[in-house]
C-alpha cells in the first residue's frame, strides 16, 4: 500500500481521520517519539523488529511528529517504506511537509487535512518551491550531506523525464557537497543557496 503523509495541525482531525481506519479493518499501531520530541533513529529499528512479525489483519503503522526528524532517520525509514508496504499502510504524521526528504515525498502520497477541506493531491515536484516563508532547517554537515543526496536524486528523476532545467542546479549541488565535505561550508547557508536556486528555476 502507498505510504501516506498525513498533514495534521489538529489532533481532532487526527483522531478522527485514525478512527475511520479502525472502522475500515486495519490495527492501529502508533509510533510516538519517547522524548516527545523528535523521532530517533532507534526507534525506527524497532519499529523494523515489530514489522518481522507476521500478521494476518491489514495494519497501519502511524509515525507521528516524523517531520521532527533528521534526514538520517527519515532516510533509514525510506527502505521500511518500500520493502513492507505489501500489508501495512504507513502513515507518516506531519505539520509542515517542508521538513520532510524528496524521496519520502514522491514515495507518498499527501494528504492535507489542516483546511476544512480535505485535499488529497499535492503537487510533488513543486513542494519544494511552495511557501519559501522558512526553509529546512539544517543543523549539521551530515544533515546537508544527507539532503543533498536526495535532492540529487529527485533531480535526476526529473532529468530522465525530459526536464533538462535540472543539470545545472545538479552541477551546483555536486560542487556544494564538495565544498561542505571538504571545507567546512555552513550546511545550513549552502542548503538556503541551493534551494533559493531551485525556486529561481522553477518559479
Amino acid at each position: 500500500m502507498l505510504p501516506l503523509i498525513l498533514l495534521s495541525t489538529s489532533s481532532s482531525k487526527t483522531k478522527e481521520y485514525l478512527q475511520e481506519l479502525e472502522r475500515k479493518g486495519f490495527f492501529l499501531f502508533e509510533l510516538k517519539p519517547k522524548n516527545n520530541r523528535y523521532l530517533l533513529i532507534e526507534e525506527i529499528k524497532e519499529l523494523k523488529k515489530f514489522l518481522l512479525i507476521s500478521s494476518s489483519k491489514k495494519r497501519c503503522i502511524v509515525i507521528h511528529k516524523f517531520d521532527t526528524a533528521s534526514y538520517i532517520v527519515q532516510n533509514s525509514m525510506l527502505k521500511v517504506l518500500e520493502e513492507n508496504n505489501e500489508n501495512n499502510l504507513f502513515i507518516l504524521l506531519c505539520k509542515d511537509i517542508r521538513s520532510l526528504l524528496p524521496t519520502v515525498i514522491s514515495r507518498s502520497k499527501i494528504i492535507d487535512i489542516r483546511d476544512k477541506r480535505h485535499k488529497e493531491t499535492f503537487t510533488k515536484n513543486n513542494f519544494i518551491f511552495s511557501s519559501f516563508s522558512e526553509f529546512p532547517h539544517i543543523k549539521t554537515k551530515e544533515d546537508a550531506i544527507s539532503f543533498f543526496n536526495e535532492l540529487v536524486i529527485f533531480l535526476r528523476n526529473k532529468l530522465q523525464k525530459g526536464d533538462y532545467r535540472s543539470s545545472n542546479i545538479l552541477r551546483t549541488i555536486f560542487e556544494t557537497l564538495f565544498l561542505i565535505e571538504n571545507y567546512n561550508l555552513d550546511p545550513q547557508l549552502s542548503t538556503d543557496y541551493i534551494l533559493l536556486s531551485l525556486k529561481k528555476l522553477y518559479t
